[in-house]
């Protein structure tokens, strides 16, 4: 399964990002620093979410392969814009503390 996590950089989206691809996701990053991370499965995107323009190219991620869940973990103001440019896109927008409360992440299915 193809997920996009925001704010990959962070501490929480570097947890959250481990956790997938332990589980064998395939997970797009997207943060304005890099987060370090070199995996197979793992691209990273430089995106500042404060500017519309990298905001709206969010979208373009998701035309050709489906993202099938966001995963937010950049700061909180910036949700509404993810989740308005995503919508059409993915089915489920969770933020990053509450994915890795709900337990979802080892439940899901690679497909």
């Amino acid at each position: 399964m193809r997920i996009l996590v925001t704010g990959a950089s962070s501490d929480e989206g570097r947890t959250v990002i481990a956790a997938l691809l332990n589980d064998g996701h395939t997970v797009v990053g997207l943060s304005r620093t890099s987060p370090g991370i070199t995996h197979e499965r793992f691209v990273w995107y430089f995106m500042d979410l404060s500017d519309e323009r990298y905001t709206y190219a969010i979208g373009n991620l998701a035309k050709d392969d489906p993202i099938r869940i966001v995963v937010h973990c950049a700061p909180p103001q910036y949700l509404r814009a993810v989740r308005d440019v995503m919508a059409p896109y993915t089915g489920l927008i969770w933020s990053g503390k509450g994915f890795m409360e709900s337990g979802l992440a080892p439940c899901l299915v690679s497909a």
